[in-house]
C-alpha cells in the first residue's frame, strides 16, 4: 500500500538553464588559461596547485595532473620556492594587488620529479 512521497521533483528546464551559461563561462576561462603567454597557476589556500596552463606545463615540463595537488617546496629548490612563496604571502594581502615577474626557475635548478 502506497503511504506517500517524499522529495522533490523538477522537470530539469530551470537546472539547464543556470548550468548552460555557467558551462560557457568555464570553456571560456579555461581558453584563456591555456592561451595566455605567461605561466599561470591556480592554488588553494595551503598553496596546493589546483591548476595550471599550457604555458606553465611547457615551462616547468610538468603535467597539470603530475602537478595537482603539490607544493612549491615538492617542485622546486628551497631556495626559489621562498622567492615563490614571498610573492604568495604578498598576494594574499587583502587590498593590495599585486604585479610581479619572475623569471623561470633553470631546468636544472628544479628537483627531480
Amino acid at each position: 500500500m502506497f503511504q506517500g512521497y517524499r522529495g522533490t521533483a523538477s522537470d530539469g528546464i530551470e537546472q539547464k538553464r543556470v548550468e548552460d551559461p555557467l558551462k560557457e563561462t568555464e570553456t571560456l576561462f579555461e581558453a584563456v588559461l591555456d592561451n595566455a603567454p605567461a605561466n599561470l597557476a591556480i592554488r588553494d589556500h595551503e598553496g596546493h596547485y589546483e591548476d595550471v596552463n599550457k604555458t606553465y606545463e611547457r615551462i616547468y615540463e610538468i603535467t597539470n595532473k603530475e602537478i595537482r595537488g603539490k607544493q612549491t617546496y615538492d617542485l622546486s629548490t628551497k631556495e626559489h620556492a621562498d622567492i615563490i612563496m614571498s610573492m604568495e604571502r604578498r598576494v594574499m594581502e587583502p587590498g593590495k594587488p599585486l604585479v610581479e615577474e619572475q623569471p623561470a626557475a633553470p631546468i636544472g635548478d628544479r628537483r627531480e620529479r
